[in-house]
């Protein structure tokens, strides 16, 4: 596997070198640009790369290296030597049954020695879990899924994803690695810690908690953030929520997106159900950047042999660069500190990361750091 890394910030870092493409291309693009200057831009890499496989999305900012840059377009491409790539998208609806839409798309891709799943969602407002898991539903067991939900610039929700030539908001797109030479690892963590007491989730309708423990969730979420209450909603990606399992410990962590003052609501970037165990979260530096480290660290240990060169894709939630602000890009160079200088990274904030748990399958997240990891054994 070969592996090369560009940055567009007004123009190209470097010419793209066209002995990489082939039908066993990859070429993954994250950009918070305008879309006239985000196509305008790529027309020398679609030049340069006219038989790859190109899937992309927006982002709140992109990873380039150990670095965050914004209104740039961080790229990376991807040449196999043996392992095989089928990329595919779906244009879905608000309206539309995530879990369908997700079933409908591993079902295009499955197939023989299938090994991992990529995939980038255009729209935070759609139903990530069960995207995820419609998806998780058609593919044989062992078989894992990493990705993200598309960032939007400063708070826009203005999001994409990209297929090709082909850009849309509420488009899905997908890589499918295939053959026993690749080798995909992942990692995933928040370190945010659980504040105040255990809840539980009384009223709620999809993405809206109403009552917590039967009362009005926004004043309970208002007692515990204090002075930042009056920052609202802003302040809400300081604060999560998380989904706890059977022993009170953080499953999943979910980002509150927005507050309804006369419904007294908590509007979430994925579902909640009655009956859910829930907790309020808070973050520090340097557990964020821990999380990080052990993120990478577990990507590592998980890829069972590294090629000469590897590639890392590091979705990471924009609420932990709101969090972490100025320092952010420490959790960037923790994770550098894992690998060699082989290993090479681009990536983006998100507005949600898919990614294998510690046990558990594929799912959404919120608020973490996700590695995916690709290398290829080509010796015999």
């Amino acid at each position: 596997m070969r592996v090369a890394t560009y940055k567009y910030q007004d123009h190209w870092d470097q010419p793209f070198d066209k002995s990489f493409n082939s039908s066993r291309t990859a070429v993954l693009l994250f950009s918070s640009l305008k879309e006239d200057e985000l196509r305008s831009a790529l027309e020398p890499l679609y030049e340069a790369y006219p038989d790859a496989h190109i899937v992309g999305c927006s982002t709140s900012g992109e990873i380039y290296k150990d670095e965050i840059f914004d209104h740039t377009i961080s790229a990376m491409v991807l040449k196999f030597e043996k392992s095989s790539i089928v990329s595919a998208h779906i244009d879905a609806d608000l309206d539309d049954d995530a879990y369908e839409i997700g079933k409908k798309l591993g079902d295009t891709l499955q197939a023989n020695e299938l090994r991992h799943l990529f995939v980038l969602s255009g729209g935070w407002q759609f139903d990530g879990t069960r995207l995820v898991e419609g998806i998780q539903s058609a593919l044989p067991i062992g078989v894992t899924i990493s990705g993200g939900v598309a960032g939007d610039d400063s708070g826009t929700m203005e999001s994409w994803a990209l297929y090709g030539k082909n850009i849309g908001h509420g488009k899905i797109a997908a890589l499918a690695f295939f053959g026993e030479s690749i080798h995909i690892g992942t990692g995933c963590e928040g370190g945010w810690d659980k504040l105040g007491l255990d809840r539980i989730v009384t009223k709620a309708e999809n993405k809206k908690i109403f009552t917590l423990d039967d009362k009005p969730a926004l004043s309970i979420y208002k007692l515990y953030l204090g002075e930042k209450a009056k920052e609202l909603p802003g302040s809400a990606l300081l604060f999560p929520l998380a989904i706890l399992d059977q022993e009170g410990n953080p499953a999943k962590i979910r980002s509150v997106i927005d507050i309804n003052e006369e419904e007294q609501s908590l509007l979430l970037n994925d579902s909640f159900k009655e009956g859910d165990l829930v907790s309020l979260m808070s973050g520090n530096l340097k557990r964020l950047v821990d999380g990080a480290y052990n993120a990478a660290s577990r990507a590592s240990a998980s890829l069972p042999k590294q090629s000469e060169e590897s590639a890392i894709i590091a979705i990471s939630c924009i609420g932990r660069r709101r969090m972490m602000q100025r320092r952010t890009e420490e959790e960037l160079m923790e994770i550098s500190e894992v690998f060699d200088d082989k290993t090479q990274m681009i990536g983006f904030y998100s507005n949600g990361e898919i990614s294998p748990g510690l046990e558990s399958l594929s799912s959404l997240h919120n608020q973490t750091m996700t590695i995916t990891l690709i290398g290829e054994q080509t010796d015999a």
